[in-house]
Parts: C-alpha cells; sequence; structure tokens
C-alpha cells in the first residue's frame, strides 16, 4: 500500500489523480461482488462496467459525473421499483427532479451523512411545484447559479427563487425554453434580461439593463459591483447557461451530440475553457475621462470645481446635478442619459456577473 501525506481535496483537485482513483475503486467493487447475485454497475471516464449483466446502452460519453448518475438511475428504474440517489449536489437534485417522469414516483435522494443522513422522497417535491416552475427548473438554476454558469453578483439562490415563484409569463416561459434550441431565441433573451431587471429593481416598471443600469447610478450612486450586468455581459451568462442546460435536458441520452462550447460564452485557452465576460470594451471614452465635482454651496463658481477647472460643464454625475438652482456651470449637452442607452451597440459599462467556475 502507498501512503501519502497530502490532504485529500488537494488531492482531488488533480483531474488526473482523481480519474486514477475513480478507476481503482471501480475495479475493486466489481472484485468484490464478482461472485454475488447482486448486479453491480460501476462507470467511470473509460465507460461502464458490470460482474455480470450487459450494459452497452450505458456506453456514454457523458462529461459529467451529475449526467452519469441520472443517466444510470433512469436505467436502474427499469429494473427495479425503487431508486435511491447518492448525492449532495444540487445540481443532481434539480437533474433528477426534471428526469422523474422516466424514472417513476418511487424515487429518493439519499441525503446528508453520519447519523444524520436520511431518504428523500421526490415524488411529493415534483407535486407540490406549479407545473410552470417545474418546467423551467433546469433554466432557472442553470441561470442563476451552477458549478459552470457562475452566478449574478450579490443575487443569492434564494433571492432569485422568490421572484421567480412571481415571475410571469414571459420569464417563466424564458426558463423553460432555455436549452431546448441551438441557440436562445430572442424571446428567451428578453425575458430573462427582464427577470435581472426585476431582480435589482423589483419596484421600477424597467425591462432594459441600458435603462435600470442607468436609473440606479443616477439614484444611489452606486458602484460598479452593485450594479446589474450590461447586456454584453448578459449575452455571455446567457450564452453559458443555455449550453449547461442543454448538457442537462439531454441526461437521459448515452450519447448526446453537442456543439463547441465556444459558441456559448466560452474562449478556449491553452485547451482549456475560460468564461467570456464580454465581447465590448468595458467602458465609453466619454465615461473613462468623466469628471464630476462635488460641489455644494459655492454653486461650481470657483476653480474648486472640478468641472470648471477642467473646463468642463457639470452633469447629472454631478453633486450639482446640473441643475440651475444649484449649478452656475451646467451644460445639459455634454452628458445626458443616452450615454448609458442600451441602443448604443458600440460600448458599454463593463458587466457584474461574478464567475464561480
Amino acid at each position: 500500500m502507498t501512503q501519502f501525506n497530502m490532504p485529500l481535496n488537494r488531492f482531488l483537485s488533480n483531474s488526473e489523480n482523481k480519474d486514477q482513483l475513480t478507476t481503482y475503486l471501480a475495479k475493486k467493487v466489481l472484485h468484490f461482488y464478482r461472485d454475488s447475485t447482486k448486479s453491480v454497475i460501476v462507470a467511470t471516464k473509460d465507460g461502464a462496467a458490470s460482474n455480470g449483466m450487459r450494459v452497452d446502452h450505458l456506453q456514454s460519453n457523458q462529461e459529467e459525473a451529475d449526467t452519469l448518475l441520472i443517466l444510470h438511475a433512469i436505467s436502474a428504474s427499469r429494473l427495479t421499483s425503487s431508486v435511491h440517489i447518492v448525492s449532495p449536489d444540487t445540481d443532481v437534485f434539480v437533474l433528477a427532479l426534471q428526469k422523474l417522469h422516466l424514472m417513476g414516483n418511487n424515487v429518493s435522494m439519499l441525503v446528508g451523512t453520519g447519523s444524520k443522513r436520511r431518504l428523500v422522497k421526490l415524488q411529493p417535491i415534483h407535486q407540490a411545484l406549479d407545473e410552470n416552475l417545474a418546467a423551467g427548473l433546469i433554466g432557472f438554476h442553470a441561470f442563476t447559479g451552477s458549478d459552470t454558469t457562475g452566478r449574478i453578483a450579490g443575487k443569492g439562490k434564494q433571492t432569485c427563487w422568490k421572484l421567480f415563484k412571481k415571475a410571469n409569463k414571459n420569464i417563466l416561459k424564458a426558463f423553460a425554453q432555455l436549452g431546448q434550441t441551438l441557440v436562445p431565441s430572442t424571446e428567451v433573451v428578453q425575458g430573462l434580461e427582464e427577470f435581472v431587471c426585476l431582480l435589482f429593481a423589483p419596484r421600477v416598471n424597467i425591462k432594459d439593463l441600458g435603462q435600470l443600469r442607468w436609473h440606479l447610478f443616477k439614484k444611489n450612486k452606486a458602484e460598479a459591483e452593485k450594479l446589474p450586468p450590461t447586456k454584453a455581459a448578459l449575452k455571455e451568462h446567457i450564452l453559458r447557461a443555455h449550453y449547461q442546460a442543454m448538457i442537462w435536458l439531454l441526461a437521459d441520452t448515452a450519447n448526446p451530440n453537442l456543439p463547441s462550447p465556444t459558441n456559448y460564452g466560452w474562449d478556449e485557452e491553452n485547451s482549456q475553457y475560460m468564461p467570456k465576460v464580454s465581447d465590448l470594451p468595458p467602458a465609453p471614452t466619454a465615461v473613462v475621462e468623466l469628471v464630476k465635482c462635488g460641489c455644494g454651496k459655492s454653486r461650481c463658481s470657483t476653480e474648486a470645481c472640478s468641472c470648471k477647472k477642467h473646463s468642463l460643464a457639470c452633469t447629472e454625475l454631478c453633486a450639482c446635478d446640473a441643475d440651475l438652482d444649484n449649478c452656475s456651470n451646467p451644460n445639459n449637452k455634454h452628458v445626458h442619459n443616452d450615454m448609458f442607452d442600451s441602443t448604443d451597440d458600440e460600448t458599454e459599462l463593463d458587466g457584474d456577473i461574478e464567475l464561480q467556475v
């Protein structure tokens, strides 16, 4: 036996180590059950194997363990009346709910550890879900944060879920259609953009991200990390969520034919896929060069006004708001709301998709 002094999580962080350990354990399991009447199936990167039954239908090019678990659970449901899925992963839980109709009503998740382990039946949970919520569950989970897609900064899963349950039919339809087609439709993109607008400003009737960012920036003078993503950043996030939803929806297919991730918000660098944040510059030149003042009683009448000092007119971003009652240096033609309007196709402010890959 080989001994090594290394934390297990560090050892398993290396994909090659993980593959070799999985293969080793699978062989040992099959050897242990070699003379058993109980059918045992194992799966590794090299494929599926069994101690005594044909598993040709389980030879798969699925790369995710999550989808392989569902593929094997569906297969097991055809051989037995009860299926237990052992996984602490939220992705597996959502996938199992989505594919429950292929596994029957007697499927449970084994969750917890030690004395706290328990079986959670999935059928009551599925029945408690509204039909529209159930249809959009995969898309919702992919869009609001999973292991691969990242999440919207500052917006946790619970916040998103509460809004999802109250969403209108356009938003619910957008989530339900995510991953269903080769590329996300215009309706899907618009529905998800509306959802993000509601996340950041639920009491304001704004459905356009450009208008929302300008509204929040003016109202709160918010820092960039507290603003919603731009359309350019959101587009890449939607593409990644769409691709992940495609993979999950094909969990019951042993050998899915998937397009390249580079068409869905990913760049390939040194044989690794890196998330693409945006295909537009981080900010308009006018914003980068923008000067704003914090004048009060002086009414921007002296060189202490940073705008006046640089021979620039005050704008709505200044403390004086370029208001004639508060400012002696206004010029509404200098900067106006259109700078942040989403119809500007050339550039947008940097987006705030927080990536957790």
